[in-house]
């Protein structure tokens, strides 16, 4: 994990702009094909759920935008972001980890 340099960071104008907002956030959504994913987890009987996860956390690996965190009012390149596999409880309210 890296400090971030705010006066040399070429993306200060966007955090800039983000950090303003009192729900810095956005989100996209978009259709993509996962028929050959699905069938080559399906032949080799793997988890198609596991599969799916693991290749959006190596795009996201692979965006160096997604690599930003803030910490202490910091801003931190980090190296690698992580999966975490969540599953809700069946028919809990609480949605309690299993």
């Amino acid at each position: 994990m890296e400090k971030v340099d705010m006066q040399l960071w070429e993306r200060k104008e966007i955090f800039d702009f983000f950090s303003d907002m009192s729900q810095p956030f956005y989100s996209v959504t978009f259709t993509v094909d996962v028929t050959e994913l699905y069938k080559y987890v399906k032949a080799r009987g793997l988890s198609f759920y596991y599969a799916l996860v693991y290749l959006c956390t190596e795009a996201v690996n692979e965006t160096d935008a997604f690599l930003y965190m803030m910490k202490d009012g910091e801003v931190y390149k980090i190296d690698r972001r992580f999966d975490l596999f969540y599953m809700p409880s069946l028919g809990g309210a609480d949605c309690s980890y299993k």
